[in-house]
């Protein structure tokens, strides 16, 4: 059965293996030019040339799991069914559940393969440019293209279109129900680790010196406000704290305006780069258990399953 699951993945790992080879090659290319700006001083020409390809790169390497995930997992079980050439494994000595298992986890080594290259990748493409810039490395777009995050979701595509391929067995609604499945979960983790997590605050009372930015520049800026004497928070897009806003100048005056106006404080909310652990333990641990729960649907689906 292992060999057979080699010689049925073989292609599919083969083309894996083509697509990241060119993806590194590109990140090779992007680590060269960047150190090259950097070590010439120009910084700002590397911020000019690089920022839209910095954000093509993020966006590239968020969407690289699914991809790669619905290419190995959609491709597990579905065309065998839909073509009934199972039916001719399932006959012989080999266990529906050894069947099951063993096709699983030549995928998911190479779907967590795949993942953790591409994560190395764009760290070692990307990290100069980020430090020279200032860049945050714990927003939401940066998170999904380094650490283990790449990994675990590329890891949930696989299972998903697995599971997807046995209960639905059409190959093209297995990837419309893969593709539905990574999207919820990717916005849903965002959504558990900006709930989990607590922010970290800075807090200026009014009259009084602004504070020194937070000792993170790689921080990731959440939101910020005013504190009314009452206590009352206002943030930085409700409309009573922009109407503040436009009756005090930018100026040396501000604050005593701010006062007259009830402010008693302005605070900012941020995640620094010392919670990236605990961000990406919510984000690709919710990714991590959710492949569990559809690969304990698919094993139970195959048990019960009669033809």
């Amino acid at each position: 059965m292992t060999w057979l699951a080699w010689r049925q993945q073989r292609l599919t790992w083969l083309i894996v293996a083509i697509v990241f080879t060119a993806v590194l090659s590109v990140s090779a290319y992007g680590h060269w030019r960047v150190a090259n700006l950097i070590q010439q001083a120009d910084v700002f020409k590397a911020s000019e040339g690089y920022n839209d390809i910095f954000t093509d790169s993020q966006l590239v390497a968020i969407l690289i799991p699914p991809l790669v995930g619905i290419f190995l997992g959609v491709s597990l079980f579905a065309p065998e069914i839909e073509h009934n050439t199972h039916v001719l494994v399932l006959t012989q000595s080999v266990s529906r559940l050894r069947w099951f298992f063993v096709k699983i986890a030549y995928a998911a080594v190479a779907a967590v393969a795949a993942g953790g290259l591409q994560s190395i990748a764009f760290d070692w493409s990307w990290s100069q440019y980020i430090a020279a810039l200032d860049q945050s490395w714990v927003d939401p777009m940066t998170l999904g293209a380094r650490g283990v995050d790449p990994a675990a979701y590329t890891l949930l595509a696989t299972v998903a279109g697995a599971a997807a391929g046995l209960l639905i067995r059409r190959t093209l609604s297995a990837v419309a129900i893969t593709i539905g499945v990574f999207a919820v979960v990717r916005v849903g983790g965002m959504f558990a680790w900006l709930s989990l997590v607590p922010t970290r605050q800075d807090v200026r009372q009014l009259p009084g010196a602004y504070p020194a930015p937070p000792r993170d520049s790689f921080a990731f800026f959440v939101d910020g406000g005013f504190i009314l004497n009452d206590g009352q928070r206002l943030l930085n897009y409700d409309p009573v704290y922009q109407d503040i806003i436009g009756s005090c100048p930018v100026d040396t005056v501000a604050d005593k305006c701010l006062v007259e106006n009830g402010v008693a404080a302005e605070f900012i909310r941020y995640y620094s780069t010392d919670q990236f652990a605990a961000i990406q333990a919510v984000d690709a641990g919710l990714a991590i258990a959710i492949s569990f729960i559809l690969l304990a649907i698919g094993a139970f689906w195959v048990r019960k399953r009669t033809h």
